[in-house]
């Protein structure tokens, strides 16, 4: 495990977190991360299980879990995939509390993610979202499926067929499919995730919503891009945003390997 600090905020990255966090550990985790759950996504917190919960937020090659006050406030859980095209550096589920919500945490904390995908000589990162906030937050990379370069939307295409049948909420396998057009994950969660949509992104995420997605049949939108244009942008600012320069990040992560 490593410890780091965003902002005045510790973080713990732990490796295969199911694995290596100690039970007595994930014990006093347990609540947080059911509290995480149901002040983010209430639906799902109405669907879910202990297992599903274990698989979202303690199944991954890494979690990153931030602390306030000595509760966990926010969970970032990271894979690496590889595709023909490369490997992807894939950010999967990422809970955060309503408290710490526009404490200008979260770019931090995309800059320490795009770090392991360098770590991991990840050609590529990739999220999907439901979340227009989210899909704003990350449309900064000028990601597919804004990006109309031939090897963005092949990579994208490889990820979505990959993604389609990796996910599920209760015992039924999300039967989702994958426009590679517009970068849709039809019905990718079997409930919308959300009581409402939420509100934000500028307005070329919000056009795409709109014409594209279905919030209430649980759609999401992959978005992905080369990971070297994320890390252009964000390893200058490491010193303001992670209190170190960036070669010091990348060799706090050096023993993060991904899983051959």
């Amino acid at each position: 495990m490593i410890e780091l600090r965003v902002g005045d905020l510790p973080a713990e990255v732990w490796p295969s977190p199911k694995d290596n966090i100690p039970e007595r550990r994930r014990a006093d985790l347990h609540d947080d991360l059911w509290e995480l759950v149901r002040d983010g996504f209430t639906p799902i917190a109405d669907v879910a299980d202990d297992a599903d919960l274990e698989k979202f937020l303690l199944g991954a090659e890494v979690g990153i879990y931030l602390f306030d006050q000595g509760r966990c406030r926010a969970v970032f859980m990271v894979d690496a995939i590889e595709l023909a095209a490369g490997r992807v550096l894939y950010l999967a589920l990422a809970a955060v509390h309503s408290s710490l919500r526009g404490s200008g945490f979260y770019l931090p904390m995309v800059l320490l993610r795009m770090a392991l995908g360098r770590a991991w000589n990840c050609a590529w990162w990739a999220t999907r979202t439901a979340n227009p906030i989210v899909a704003e937050t990350f449309g900064r990379f000028d990601p597919y499926p804004w990006r109309d370069d031939r090897a963005s939307q092949a990579a994208a295409a490889e990820l979505g067929a990959e993604l389609r049948a990796r996910f599920s909420v209760g015992d039924a396998p999300a039967p989702h499919e994958f426009d590679v057009r517009t970068g849709v994950l039809t019905a990718a969660y079997p409930i919308a995730l959300y009581d409402s949509l939420p509100a934000g992104g500028g307005p070329r995420v919000r056009d795409h919503f709109a014409r594209h997605l279905q919030f209430e049949r649980g759609d999401a939108l992959l978005l992905l891009g080369p990971l070297d244009d994320a890390i252009d942008q964000l390893a200058l600012r490491c010193d303001e945003l992670l209190g170190r320069p960036f070669p010091s990040l990348l060799d706090s992560l050096a023993t993060l390997h991904p899983e051959p």
